[in-house]
């Protein structure tokens, strides 16, 4: 079990967790804990760790991705990686596909904010792009 206390009668805190599944997939699942103490009541809010909203007019499929340390065995995508590293070759794994509907909001708790998350998109009757950060 975990015990969490208010830093102080009023605070806000916002803390970056995650959590490993014991299943098959052995999937991490990472969040965002935002604790809010007001007048010693104490409020936890569990978020996801990305959210994407959808603000064209169609909708919209964005895959999300991280850089594979150079042991990783995980399957790399072949999209190119545009990247602000100078000259470096990133490989990229899919971690997680959404489709969000046109005004709508796509949330991700599989991506780990630390392995330099990138994205790729695609709308309707196009291919998807090259790998962003």
């Amino acid at each position: 079990g975990i015990m969490m206390l208010p830093t102080s009668y009023n605070s806000n805190v916002l803390v970056r967790s995650s959590i490993k599944l014991d299943d098959v997939s052995e999937t991490n699942l990472h969040f965002l804990l935002k604790i809010k103490s007001e007048k010693g009541i104490v409020d936890i809010f569990v978020e996801p760790v990305l959210k994407i909203i959808n603000l064209l007019p169609c909708q919209l499929e964005c895959q999300l991705g991280e850089v594979l340390r150079p042991s990783e065995r995980r399957q790399v995508d072949n999209r190119p990686v545009i990247s602000g590293g100078r000259g470096k070759k990133f490989r990229i794994a899919n971690v997680e596909t959404l489709k969000i509907k046109s005004g709508a909001e796509g949330k991700c708790a599989a991506l780990n904010p630390g392995l330099k998350p990138h994205i790729s998109l695609r709308v309707p009757g196009y291919r998807w792009s090259a790998w962003q950060r």
